[in-house]
């Protein structure tokens, strides 16, 4: 039986839009929602693995951005910037660091291997994460996380 094509576009759509929910809301209540977020409060490879998935989650946006963009201009621009500041500072870490955080590869083994590295080097690149966040919070805009909570949260079954 062949699928309708509400059910190979809506579908998928809205099963993203929860996906996506649930990583982004983790993150933001950890590192963005706070008003004086403490950052060494999560542990070196807890701050790793959230950045990481808040990356790969955002891969998975530019197949909606389209749509996102018809139904809101602004929500699309919000999810546009924070993928761009969320890319560019995890290519740049994977740059730095290319034998100790692999591009490629799964999530079991992208958690593998970081559990494999000293404490040195898991601190040194979770310090990275948290000075990025400090300097760069303006980019991370609690207002523009609950523009694209409220979105996401309309589009949910």
């Amino acid at each position: 039986m062949l699928k309708s094509s509400r059910e190979n576009y809506v579908v998928p759509f809205r099963k993203w839009c929860t996906e996506f929910y649930g990583d982004l809301y983790e993150f933001s209540y950890r590192y963005v929602d706070k008003e004086m977020v403490s950052f060494d409060q999560f542990s070196d490879i807890q701050v790793i693995l959230d950045y990481r998935s808040l990356h790969n989650t955002l891969i998975d946006s530019y197949k909606w951005i389209g749509k996102i963009s018809k139904e809101n201009k602004d929500v699309s621009a919000c999810l546009t910037n924070l993928e761009e500041t969320v890319d560019k500072f995890w290519h740049h870490l994977e740059n730095q660091y290319p034998d100790k955080l692999p591009s490629l590869g799964d999530v079991k083994e992208f958690n593998k291997h970081i559990k494999t590295l000293s404490d040195d080097e898991r601190k040194e690149i979770a310090d990275k994460i948290r000075t990025h966040m400090s300097q760069r919070a303006g980019e991370y805009i609690p207002d523009d996380f609950q523009k694209i909570f409220n979105y996401l949260i309309d589009k949910i079954p």
